[in-house]
């Protein structure tokens, strides 16, 4: 897909009867383009002159979530990882403790034989 950012300047100065007249894929892309540019998903179908359901199906055959909010899940098991994460380097860290420990009695026991 071609940089979105570049696309919104070639075409923002274009009318809005331009706009309607480019190909399909062309059209699809620039409103893609708005849409990752944060604009309100209204005037990207007024701009574009696509329907909603036009849209929202373009936005995920390019692999975008079409909902803005995302999902409260993928923000929980982000937080799970990252406890996870967090748990699994303090016991990283309690075991290097162990073995030190272990090493230590082991040279005390050498010392005793």
């Amino acid at each position: 897909m071609v940089e979105f950012k570049e696309l919104i300047e070639k075409l923002s100065n274009k009318t809005d009867k331009a706009i309607y007249s480019l190909p399909d894929k062309d059209l699809k892309q620039y409103a893609i383009a708005l849409y990752l540019d944060e604009a309100p998903i209204d005037v990207v179908l007024r701009r574009t002159g696509l329907s909603r359901t036009r849209f929202y199906n373009a936005l995920r055959r390019a692999g975008i979530n079409p909902n803005r909010q995302g999902t409260p899940l993928a923000a929980r098991t982000d937080e799970l990882e990252k406890t996870a994460f967090s748990e699994l380097a303090k016991a990283n860290q309690e075991i290097g403790k162990l073995r030190y420990k272990i090493e230590m009695l082991e040279q005390e026991l050498k010392a005793f034989k």
